[in-house]
């Protein structure tokens, strides 16, 4: 059973993650995590904004509300992000559109994130490489070049918000790291080059090649093509040159947690933690399960409260100076202060 004011991790993305999702979660159980405590959701052809807030002004219901999904005797993403969580893994950027509104909605997704859950590491694994089908089709120009597009684009977003590159040349001591998985791929396999493999000197000079083609392009013209410590076959788990399947994903991982990026404290924070109401319609609620606004009452916006225990997305708060308890508020109307 999920307990939201213990250490948990949580790990949501889109059709990826349907591989990487459950080696992410196998990997911390055998690191010692319980495996009630990792949240795993996600749901494919999404992009950061469907995991927005219902409303945020960039969310995008095509999806219904991945923010507020949650599996059966489970927490969603919502509710399970709080000052206890350690980890947020995110799988995101295979279905972004570089040039739309896509690209602003990663910061806003960052920005939710880290209000609800301030404490956690945040490792965002970028686009996978573009594979070949189970019946050897090899993903198209346009396919191997929008992955490249979209994975410059992450980084640029994303190094603007502190994020260090787990790449090629690996490090692991921040507390925001992006996993460029194409920088950590062999490259290839090379189109209409039989058999099909990764990492030989033709699968390099395509993808080398074709990068070449791409040196004006706003967001790729920065990428590079080299032969990384990934070095597995990526075949398709299906008919489509795009989704991963779950033995590749696994050995990526593997090289990840190896390189640290996933170590944690593991350590509840001590309460109650100093916030800051952020909401000016932050509304005074009665406690659960309803958790029905009081009439009439609600936080001054940018005053200080202390936040000493919460149940989802709601929390009990008391007043920053004389410590009374005010009652309880959504967790989203506060901004927590880190420990010192």
């Amino acid at each position: 059973m999920f307990v939201d004011l213990e250490p948990n991790a949580v790990v949501f993305g889109d059709s990826n993650t349907w591989a990487f999702g459950p080696a992410w979660v196998d990997t911390l159980v055998r690191k010692g995590w319980p495996r009630s405590q990792v949240v795993l959701v996600y749901r494919s052809g999404t992009t950061p904004r469907h995991w927005l807030p219902r409303e945020h002004p960039l969310y995008h219901a095509g999806h219904g509300v991945m923010f507020e999904h949650a599996e059966s005797g489970r927490p969603s993403i919502h509710d399970a992000l709080s000052p206890t969580t350690e980890l947020v893994i995110i799988g995101l950027g295979g279905n972004m559109k570089p040039g739309t509104r896509d690209d602003a909605s990663a910061d806003a997704l960052l920005q939710v994130v880290t209000r609800l859950a301030p404490l956690a590491r945040i490792v965002w694994r970028g686009t996978p490489p573009s594979t070949a089908t189970p019946s050897g089709q090899v993903a198209n120009r346009a396919t191997r070049a929008g992955r490249h597009q979209r994975n410059g684009m992450l980084k640029e977003r994303l190094s603007a918000q502190g994020f260090e590159l787990l790449g090629e040349r690996v490090s692991s001591s921040q507390s925001r790291l992006y996993v460029d998985v194409l920088a950590m791929h062999a490259t290839g396999p090379a189109p209409s080059v039989q058999p099909l493999a990764t990492g030989r000197d033709v699968d390099l000079e395509a993808e080398q090649a074709l990068l070449a083609s791409l040196r004006s392009d706003r967001w790729a013209k920065d990428e590079v093509a080299v032969r990384g410590p990934w070095t597995s076959f990526v075949r398709a788990r299906d008919a489509k040159p795009s989704h991963v399947p779950r033995d590749a994903a696994a050995d990526l991982v593997a090289i990840v947690a190896e390189r640290g990026a996933l170590e944690t404290c593991r350590k509840p924070p001590r309460l109650p933690l100093r916030a800051t109401v952020v909401d000016p319609k932050a509304l005074v609620r009665e406690g659960g399960p309803r958790f029905r606004a009081v009439r009439g009452a609600q936080l001054p916006q940018g005053g200080t409260v202390l936040l000493e225990k919460w149940s989802g997305r709601y929390g009990h708060v008391l007043d920053g100076q004389t410590k009374q308890p005010l009652g309880w508020t959504m967790r989203s109307n506060l901004e927590l202060a880190k420990p010192r």
